[in-house]
């Protein structure tokens, strides 16, 4: 049996328990009606819930950068305008949708993420 460290109560009827903590997840990913975790120690968790539901129980350092992928600004490494591409500090590459960058980019200057190229 796993320790659940995150216990979310604010959906409706439900309490769901997370093994994790939202600040070790470096970004999160949609799959049609499931969500996937992936943390920093590279792990991943599967869970029956959409973006959606997680997106607005997220603090303010998780941004949406395309319909599928929400990613942690802490673990963000860097910016290419060109390609509109997040690498982040665990190797990932994920790109931002078009509609998203200037979201993502002031995201970034917000909390004092340092590189864009």
């Amino acid at each position: 049996m796993e320790n659940y460290t995150h216990t979310i109560s604010e959906l409706p009827g439900k309490i769901l328990n997370l093994p994790f903590v939202f600040e070790d997840v470096v970004y999160m990913r949609g799959e049609s009606n499931y969500t996937i975790f992936t943390l920093v120690n590279r792990k991943q968790y599967i869970t029956s819930r959409t973006l959606r539901v997680y997106e607005a129980l997220l603090p303010d350092t998780f941004v949406r950068i395309h319909k599928g992928c929400i990613i942690n600004l802490a673990y963000l490494e860097s910016l290419c305008n060109a390609e509109r591409v997040a690498q982040l500090k665990d190797g990932s590459s994920i790109g931002i949708a078009r509609r998203r960058w200037p979201q993502v980019k002031n995201m970034m200057l917000k909390h004092k993420l340092r590189t864009m190229y």
